[in-house]
């Protein structure tokens, strides 16, 4: 995702390609011609119609697993619309599933939406508690019902990530983030196999792993450990250094806006201040890349002002901009309270 200054100074050729705008009026024209004997719009109102629903994200709606993994906006736009769908699902927070199970939920909205998927967010979803969770149409712990309350998942601990009981919001999240960021999930897989200090330097760049880690004493050896019994880490600046590299590489490929990568950073440095590593494992990233990362089409509010900070609401907004005008809350407060005495006293001198 590009800032608004970035994508102004984009070549034409280079914005159509960003925005995947052959594409949509390629996909226009072809529902036009196939368009039913009764729909009696022109080319123009055919094409304004379908334009506004893509703008809407209402386009991947009844469209099969290939068109809604076509280009990030669609795959952002199948994430808010998969959450629309599940969101009948009583008490989220602490229900628990199975993969298989997962997957036909998720075939009610998309009837062929890969397995696969479902099955690699799995891998690292957070597994159920038996003492908290419960099935889905249930309200009752199931692992109170099978006596197991005191194994980590109440029962199927041990048992491979597609046949144990997983959290339902660790495994939404993180099939969402395996299917927008599917590109970027091959790049960090392939990072992790690697120690960093194998990794090569970028052309034009001084600085290598090993240098990287060299500017960082507390973390260096964490970082390019020998002790293969522990895992792999990776510093969150080369981490973050090497995504933004491949997003310049993947074309077509869904990336996360600058906010995103300096929010990956930033609590590194809060770690790292508590006493703990600026670096990361390969669950670490994922866990966290997950969080940050825009999935849906719901933006945080400060990627769409340009990276700067901006509250969550348009009321909290608009309460930031009178305390920078000097306002305060409890300035507010009076100002309201005298207005209303004034109305009251107007209506009252009208009587």
């Amino acid at each position: 995702m590009l800032s608004v200054d970035r994508l102004g100074s984009l070549p034409a050729k280079q914005y159509f390609e960003h925005f995947s705008i052959e594409f949509y009026l390629q996909d226009a024209i072809c529902l036009f011609l196939a368009r039913k004997r009764s729909d009696v719009r022109t080319a123009p109102e055919f094409l304004g119609a379908y334009l506004d629903s893509v703008l809407r994200g209402e386009h991947v709606m009844r469209r099969g697993f290939k068109y809604s993994n076509s280009t990030p906006l669609n795959r952002r736009a199948f994430v808010r619309l998969l959450r629309q769908g599940l969101q009948g699902i009583p008490n989220p927070e602490s229900t628990a599933l199975t993969a298989h199970d997962f997957h036909d939920l998720v075939a009610h909205v998309c009837g062929d939406f890969p397995l696969a998927i479902v099955l690699e967010a799995a891998r690292h979803a957070k597994r159920a508690d038996g003492g908290v969770h419960h099935l889905v149409g249930e309200t009752n712990p199931f692992g109170s019902a099978r006596g197991s309350t005191d194994e980590p998942t109440g029962t199927g601990s041990s048992l491979p990530a597609s046949n144990a009981l997983l959290q339902f919001e660790s495994l939404l999240r993180l099939v969402e983030f395996c299917f927008v960021y599917s590109e970027l999930l091959g790049v960090l897989k392939h990072m992790f196999q690697e120690k960093p200090s194998m990794w090569p330097p970028r052309s034009g760049s001084t600085s290598s792993a090993t240098a990287l880690a060299e500017e960082d004493k507390g973390d260096a050896h964490s970082a390019t450990s020998e002790n293969t019994g522990e895992p792999l880490r990776w510093l969150r600046l080369l981490l973050v250094k090497e995504l933004r590299f491949y997003g310049s590489t993947l074309a077509g490929a869904a990336m996360p806006s600058e906010r995103a990568l300096v929010r990956l950073l930033r609590h590194g440095t809060r770690v790292q201040s508590s006493g703990g590593y600026a670096s990361v494992t390969f669950q670490e990233a994922l866990a966290e890349m997950a969080e940050h990362f825009e999935l849906s089409l719901e933006l945080h509010r400060q990627d769409l002002f340009g990276g700067m900070l901006q509250p969550a609401t348009d009321e909290a907004y608009r309460a930031q901009r009178l305390a920078a005008a000097g306002y305060i809350s409890a300035e507010l407060q009076r100002n309201s309270s005298r207005r209303r005495d004034r109305s009251s006293q107007k209506v009252k001198g009208k009587a």
